[in-house]
């Protein structure tokens, strides 16, 4: 009776015209004039991925900027033209791999910005900024690897004249390989981590390696440390104070074989900040996706850090390929993840197919860019796309069913290739009873679960659900809502259902 329900569904949902349109991007005003175009490229077979849209959680809001080329790898956020708009500069190729340009958007305060290209060299891994030797204007810092050689990375200083004009390149660090371990594709994250009022660094690489780097308060810097922490691939590095001590941590991914960890290696406000065993592993890699965000299985990524819902206490994101993660600090060290969305893969030619977005080697920022003092994103990728994404500030989201396959009498079962066209447009299936579940981003006074518009139950403690368990057909929309401690309404998560029975 089970299979022939199923085998019913499936012929239905063949059959029907009532797909559920993927979330659609919009397309934010930008000046593009001095944005080099990009010409045909038709990428390999092992390079395709099945033609998945775009899926945007409504945690943000997210709206294309600029087609830059390829490998925006490299993305950071500041207000170069001291403006009081934060502005984003962002490292690409134009042609695959090739070379690389610094682009810098500023923001016009309207939804808009308008670019400039500020410097050209070979290809660049990452990028970052800050005033890094203490003359009040913002400078560039950007990392290269020697590919064909001996396999090290290098660290580049780029000096703004004052104007926004970056001419003065100096050579800052050379990571040379260890014992065979390649320090290519290294990463940075600058801050004050010495508390001496000027701007240090980290570089992760390849190797897993993290060398830490500290500022003589004029732009030159001397190693002081190298940590190991087990594995490889520490392309994903970040920075902030997580435990509010005054001390600027960091957050580190480590992986073999794909499967990993997400280390935080506290600031112990000694001279050298850091200590080889004051870390605590945070997050295992890689994290469980779901259909709509993508089947990717490492154990690397890139990692921003982010305060997300502003509440002091700091948050980061992960994106692992296409897919991007919010992981919310619950307490002192102690973090949950939540899927925010998977990049679409744009197609060349329908004929040729679809190609993945990666943001495995980085390209992403944060930053408040319509100053509502919420932290938003810049995101960059494999693609070369630019996207920004409000913050939203939502607070609830629904983790069963998350867009993700079919709920048999509340037990999920494996995804049929013959439904994929709905798989792909984030409609779930469900065959009789169905207990909606709720996930919360911080501690709330309620949730309340509505088909359509009409509210259906309210939940005033966790773990927050609903049993769907009256006879439905067809397809619905399941909505929850959240509100805070406060009573105020902290934004809604919804998905669609095809419910039968």
């Amino acid at each position: 009776m089970k299979n022939h329900l199923i085998s019913l569904i499936i012929l239905l949902m063949l059959t029907s015209t009532s797909l559920v349109g993927a979330s659609s991007q919009k397309t934010i005003d930008t000046d593009t004039s001095e944005v080099p175009s990009d010409g045909d490229l038709i990428l390999p077979w092992w390079n395709r991925w099945p033609d998945l849209p775009g899926r945007y959680e409504p945690m943000f809001e997210v709206y294309d900027i600029t087609d830059f080329g390829h490998s925006a790898w490299g993305v950071t956020s500041a207000d170069f033209n001291k403006d009081g708009e934060l502005d984003f500069a962002i490292a690409y190729s134009p042609d695959l791999l090739t070379s690389s340009r610094i682009n810098i958007s500023y923001n016009n305060g309207e939804m808009g910005f308008t670019q400039k290209e500020v410097f050209d060299t070979d290809r660049i891994n990452d990028l970052d900024s800050g005033d890094y030797d203490n003359d009040g204007d913002i400078d560039l810092m950007f990392t290269q690897s020697d590919y064909w050689g001996d396999y090290s990375g290098f660290v580049y200083l780029l000096l703004n004249d004052g104007n926004n004009n970056f001419t003065n390149q100096i050579r800052v660090a050379h990571n040379s390989p260890i014992d065979e371990r390649k320090r290519i594709n290294p990463q940075i994250t600058s801050d004050d981590f010495d508390n001496d009022s000027d701007i240090d660094f980290l570089i992760g690489d390849q190797s897993g390696l993290v060398t830490f780097f500290k500022n003589d308060g004029t732009g030159n810097f001397s190693k002081e440390g190298e940590y190991d922490f087990g594995k490889e691939f520490s392309w994903g590095i970040s920075s902030a104070d997580f435990d509010n001590d005054g001390g600027i941590d960091f957050i580190v991914t480590q992986s073999y074989n794909s499967i990993g960890y997400i280390c935080l290696v506290w600031n112990d406000g000694t001279s050298s900040c850091f200590n080889q065993s004051n870390y605590v592993k945070i997050v295992d890699l890689p994290l469980n996706p779901t259909f709509f965000v993508g089947s990717f299985m490492h154990g690397y990524g890139c990692l921003q850090c982010i305060d997300y819902n502003n509440d002091g206490s700091m948050d980061f994101i992960f994106a692992d390929g296409p897919a991007v993660y919010l992981v919310m600090q619950k307490s002192i060290g102690v973090f949950d993840y939540f899927h925010i969305m998977r990049l679409p893969a744009p197609a060349d030619d329908e004929e040729e197919g679809w190609f993945i977005d990666d943001l495995r080697e980085g390209g992403i920022t944060t930053g408040d860019f319509n100053n509502d003092n919420l932290d938003d994103l810049i995101i960059g990728g494999d693609q070369g796309f630019a996207r920004i994404c409000y913050n939203n500030l939502v607070l609830v989201d629904i983790v069963n069913p998350d867009r993700m396959g079919v709920s048999v009498f509340n037990k999920f079962t494996s995804v049929d290739i013959l439904i994929y066209s709905f798989m792909k447009h984030g409609t779930s299936i469900a065959i009789g009873a169905l207990t909606i579940e709720v996930k919360t981003l911080e501690s709330l006074q309620k949730v309340e679960f509505y088909l359509g518009n009409k509210l259906m139950f309210t939940d005033d403690s966790e773990p927050y659900e609903w049993n769907w368990s009256s006879i439905s057909l067809g397809r619905r929309k399941v909505k929850a809502v959240g509100y805070n401690i406060e009573g105020d309404q902290v934004g809604f998560d919804d998905t669609i259902v095809w419910k039968f029975l």
